[in-house]
């Protein structure tokens, strides 16, 4: 049943026209109130059995199969893998009402409400992007031109509310370790590839001590891409985007293909691309910065561990409208011979619209440590 017709079913039961509308008069204050007294009035009437009875049937709330002793093993491996000027913080499970709507244009329907004007984190990302920006406007109270980085790691639990059922490995809640650096612009794509080069060699070092500790871990290779040559291709072919959206986890489509655009999935250097195409949809920008890309990550990172596959993702449509242009994401083979994408991050414009400052920056990253230990463990 959809909601438009759940609210239309309750508007004639309670005979009450445009309930939702006159719910929203309300002050977020007033709505909370209204709220807290009406589970304060429903909470009287539950019986003992029936708390058990959600806890057994409640998805949300039966706890992970993986080891709260191996959560803080792989953690303790992290931390100490980690630069020193990456601070690890131990952050709240709620945050603003909004945040990853707002932030991430994802839909609220998939993020837990709360009645407090709160929402369960769905995002540890976020939540370090927000630290992150409160530190960079204390910073630059001091000085409006301050272009110091701040660095922040966690580990904590995420909750979802879509059905991932039918997406093998992923689950409601899930632990995930995530880090965020956020600075100022200084030209030349330099905090963009600065900041991409030091995640993605601390998640290749990570994957390697782990692959040392009873976990199996293979084929792994790191794909880099330009979010916004998808953009100019929805804006440029008019695509659907809520279809694309519905297929970002399915590994088979091919959007190239699929929309017959001559251009190649993927490349493993930008020498391969042919300028005709480039020139054809406007992309010399995007394929212009990731020619800097090759030059300042992919090199630097193929010399360090030549036994890892590097490539440029053309057709990345996953993280539409949440990054803002480089991304990343890694994936590897576990023994079973499935592969699982391991890693996620990329450029974000939060900290721009939090502080109101195009000259903001902020890259963020996650890593899921829960797929990870509940399909790679040997």
């Amino acid at each position: 049943m959809k909601n438009s017709d759940i609210i239309v079913r309750i508007e004639n039961i309670l005979q009450i026209k445009d309930i939702l509308g006159k719910l929203d008069q309300l002050s977020p204050t007033d709505l909370q109130s209204l709220l807290l007294a009406l589970y304060e009035k429903r909470s009287e009437k539950i019986a003992t059995q029936s708390i058990f009875d959600q806890y057994e049937a409640n998805r949300f709330v039966r706890p992970s199969d993986v080891s709260q002793r191996l959560f803080a093993e792989i953690e303790l491996l992290a931390f100490d893998l980690l630069p020193s000027d990456f601070d690890i913080v131990e952050l709240s499970p709620v945050a603003p009402f909004g945040t990853n709507s707002v932030l991430t244009k994802n839909n609220q329907k998939k993020i837990m409400s709360t009645v407090r004007n709160l929402e369960v984190c769905a995002d540890s990302t976020t939540a370090l992007i927000l630290e992150c920006a409160r530190q960079r406007k204390n910073l630059l109270r001091s000085n409006a031109k301050d272009d110091q980085k701040v660095k922040y790691a966690t580990s904590m639990r995420n909750i979802r509310l879509q059905n991932f059922e039918s997406i093998p490995g992923f689950v409601p809640h899930f632990k995930a370790l995530t880090l965020a650096t956020a600075g100022r612009d200084c030209g030349s794509e330099t905090f963009e590839t600065q900041a991409c080069l030091e995640h993605v060699a601390f998640y290749l070092d990570y994957l390697t001590h782990l692959s040392q500790k009873n976990f199996w871990v293979g084929d792994i290779s790191v794909a880099f891409s330009d979010i916004r040559i998808m953009e100019k291709l929805i804006e440029l072919l008019d695509l659907e985007r809520e279809q694309l959206g519905r297929v970002t986890q399915d590994s088979g489509f091919d959007v190239f293909r699929n929309f017959q655009i001559p251009l190649p999935m993927s490349v493993k250097s930008m020498e391969e691309m042919p300028d005709e195409f480039i020139r054809a949809y406007g992309l010399e920008k995007s394929f212009s910065f990731l020619s800097v890309v090759e030059e300042k990550i992919m090199k630097i990172l193929t010399n360090k561990y030549p036994e890892i596959g590097f490539s440029i993702d053309l057709e990345r449509i996953a993280g539409i409208g949440y990054y803002s242009n480089l991304c990343f994401k890694i994936v590897a083979r576990n023994q079973k011979g499935d592969i699982f994408p391991l890693v996620d991050g990329g450029m974000v414009d939060w900290t721009q619209k939090l502080l109101q400052s195009r000259k903001e920056r902020a890259f963020a990253s996650g890593f899921g440590t829960e797929l990870f230990c509940r399909n790679f463990k040997i």
